[in-house]
């Protein structure tokens, strides 16, 4: 598979959370990191730590545990930055508004040695806690890169995208490739993605990079991103 295009000249690296798969997204910069959406991974720890980070600024496209479930074992080891929407903020305080609480149910229909993995691995208490919060938009520079974060509810209350160097788009669970969003959870709502969440996707760009909260990226003119979206 092609790497990521870099953003602002910056290697983009990608990990993923066992058995779920979800995106975790890194760039790194001197001493600092750039994560969007942290999942719980030893391995970009180390790579952090090679790297002599000491500082991480944390953007997270929603408040579903998945996508959230790094964000404690980052806080541990340098000193972060976590931001989003105050949505987002207010339910991932909250296991059962983040589905930490049920999380692991959702393995059941996968047979008892995947059923132990996810016990083992996720934290149905899990919570944790945003250091600067937005509504609407916010505007930020990260070591010369613009980066600009849009509130977009559909998926779920707390969604955002995060554009970056006007090339790449993080688009959380707003978009995943070759598939429908999911928008049936608690807290979804079906009449807002497709009045605002749609709309916005299908203006950008056709040389967009999308980097999604699971599966592969790709461009906003790539079939399996055009056939994502209704």
């Amino acid at each position: 598979m092609q790497s990521i295009p870099p953003i602002g000249g910056h290697t983009v690296y990608r990990f993923k959370l066992p058995l779920i798969h979800s995106n975790m997204y890194v760039v790194l910069c001197d001493n600092d990191a750039l994560v969007v959406d942290p999942c719980l991974s030893g391995e970009a720890v180390a790579l952090l730590q090679s790297s002599g980070v000491t500082r991480c600024t944390i953007l997270l496209t929603h408040e579903h545990y998945d996508h959230i479930s790094g964000v404690n074992q980052l806080r541990e080891h340098f000193s972060c930055t976590v931001i989003c929407t105050e949505v987002c903020a207010q339910r991932m305080a909250n296991p059962r508004r983040s589905h930490a609480a049920v999380f692991p149910a959702m393995f059941f229909s996968q047979g008892p040695e995947v059923v132990r993995q996810a016990a083992a691995l996720f934290d149905t208490q899990y919570t944790c806690t945003a250091d600067e919060t937005y509504t609407g938009t916010l505007d930020l520079q990260w070591h010369g890169i613009p980066l600009h974060l849009v509130e977009l509810s559909g998926h779920s209350p707390g969604s955002a995208a995060i554009e970056a160097a006007g090339t790449h788009v993080f688009t959380g669970d707003n978009l995943i490739p070759g598939t429908e969003t999911l928008i049936r959870l608690p807290g979804g709502d079906k009449t807002v993605y497709l009045d605002q969440v749609v709309p916005y996707l299908r203006r950008l760009p056709s040389s967009t990079v999308l980097l999604p909260g699971h599966g592969a990226w790709g461009y906003r003119a790539d079939p399996e991103m055009e056939a994502a979206l209704p």
